[in-house]
């Protein structure tokens, strides 16, 4: 009985650290979301200067 009170134990704390895991990238995420769209937009700027440079070859 003492086994399977230690697993049940074992599960539950990996439990929370993923919980707590989840939660941490998800405050990432939010906080780092309008600097990722700002870089998507220099990224999609960079790509057509660069077409324009390989239509003049």
């Amino acid at each position: 009985m003492k086994i399977i009170h230690k697993k049940r134990k074992r599960v539950y704390e990996l439990h929370l650290k993923l919980e707590h895991i989840k939660y941490l990238i998800d405050q990432y995420d939010n906080t780092h979301s309008s600097q990722m769209t700002e870089d998507e937009d220099d990224v999609e700027e960079e790509e057509e200067e660069e077409e324009g440079e390989v239509d003049d070859d």
